[in-house]
């Protein structure tokens, strides 16, 4: 529906000949297709089991297609360099030229306090910080306006109804899936992560203003498996 409310010319059937394929997921769903294979970054992560910079993800592939820096200095050590193409954040472009205000948007959800707004964003499965630090965030809301955007799959799965839940105690407001990351983002005075999320890397580019804090189970234990799980930069 959304290919076609845009006019976008689309297939439901494969061509096999096609001379290039895209793909953010590994490169054995392509396996019908015989010519070119690009992968197209899946964001940037900062956990080293991010599809983003997982060497596993880039078997395969012809070509990659990263955001900047980071990942192909990363990358880079698997891949040749000939290989690897930086594009930039294509859809930020306009933003980036001319940001929204931050008034407008939370005009647009409803949002009428002093308090400093913070954002919650948590990704889901094993590595989400929900029921580890849900109650902890819930005791914010007297001095935070606490905005949260689940994931997804919390949005969507049945596994995921507890943490669901917990996303509505204690928030403040609780947004839908499809809600623009890049509004989050300029309304974040403060943000709150989990360092598996690409979108923890996101948010630092679209608001530079924010006070950002990655969270990662991980970093309960010891300094040890910060170095085994994430990339420091």
């Amino acid at each position: 529906a959304i290919l076609q409310e845009f006019g976008v010319d689309y297939r439901t059937l494969a061509n096999e000949n096609a001379k290039f394929v895209i793909s953010t997921q590994e490169s054995r769903n392509l396996s019908k297709y015989k010519n070119k294979k690009v992968r197209l970054s899946y964001s940037a992560g900062l956990a080293i089991t991010h599809p983003s910079i997982n060497s596993h993800y880039f078997y395969g592939y012809d070509y990659l297609f990263v955001h900047g820096n980071y990942e192909k200095d990363i990358i880079s050590s698997y891949v040749n360099k000939d290989k690897i193409y930086t594009i930039g954040y294509p859809r930020y472009k306009n933003l980036i030229k001319n940001p929204p205000q931050k008034k407008d948007i939370k005009a647009k959800y409803n949002i009428y306090t002093d308090k400093p707004l913070l954002v919650y964003l948590p990704t889901w499965d094993e590595n989400s910080s929900i029921c580890k630090f849900g109650d902890k965030i819930k005791s914010l809301n007297d001095e935070f306006f606490v905005i949260t955007k689940p994931h997804h799959c919390t949005l969507r799965l049945k596994s995921s109804k507890k943490d669901l839940e917990k996303c509505y105690e204690i928030s403040s407001l609780v947004l839908a899936q499809n809600q623009s990351l890049e509004e989050i983002a300029i309304l974040s005075d403060y943000a709150l992560i989990d360092a598996k999320s690409a979108s923890c890397t996101e948010i630092f580019y679209l608001n530079k203003e924010a006070k950002i804090t990655p969270l990662s189970l991980q970093w309960l234990l010891m300094w040890h498996f910060i170095l085994e799980h994430f990339w420091l930069f």
